[in-house]
């Protein structure tokens, strides 16, 4: 399937999705921090919106309680949580 359609920037935030998805069940996070920050280069901004919004939206999961907390240890995370919040009320 041909990608040819999105921008980067909408590459970067699927690619950081999916990088916190595949780890959101881990213990120790790590390995997940080191790998947005790998992916993320130097857009701090997409990351920041990543980590707030999937933290907001699963902030009440104890299963991933671990990531929650790392997630919102990323520099700008703070600003984004509220959307993760609205967007898992529907």
């Amino acid at each position: 399937m041909a990608r040819d359609h999105l921008d980067d920037d909408t590459r970067l935030e699927i690619a950081l999705s999916a990088a916190i998805s595949r780890h959101q069940y881990h213990q120790d996070p790590t390995a997940l921090i080191a790998e947005l920050r790998a992916i993320s280069v130097s857009r701090i901004d997409l990351l920041a919106e990543a980590a707030g919004t999937w933290a907001g939206y699963h902030e009440a999961d104890p299963f991933v309680q671990p990531v929650v907390r790392a997630l919102l240890e990323v520099p700008g995370a703070y600003r984004w949580v509220q959307a993760g919040r609205e967007r898992n009320r529907g």
